[in-house]
């Protein structure tokens, strides 16, 4: 496990998960916010204005939140990126 969030050390296709910076988690922070206040995904713009970043810098940071597994892309729909919370992710322990 990783002692930062408690998540499990690889995240789909056995990729290693590293760390969020400090801009990767306020983002993702946000992103779970919103998901549960509007119970849908926010659009690109509502998280680039929320967290005062350019647009395609947060683009850049949300594709690196998806690569680490800490967010997923939903293909063939609008808003498609959708924050993982850590409390629903499989840990891969079978008791």
């Amino acid at each position: 496990m990783n002692a930062y969030l408690d998540m499990p050390e690889q995240g789909a296709d056995n990729v290693p998960r590293h760390h969020m910076t400090a801009r990767q988690e306020w983002i993702w922070l946000f992103m779970l916010a919103f998901q549960e206040r509007e119970q849908r995904p926010p659009t690109l713009r509502e998280v680039s204005a929320a967290t005062h970043t350019q647009t395609r810098a947060c683009h850049e940071q949300m594709c690196a939140l998806v690569r680490k597994g800490f967010a997923e892309k939903v293909p063939h729909k609008a808003r498609t990126t959708v924050a993982i919370d850590p409390a629903y992710m499989p840990t891969g322990k079978v008791e």
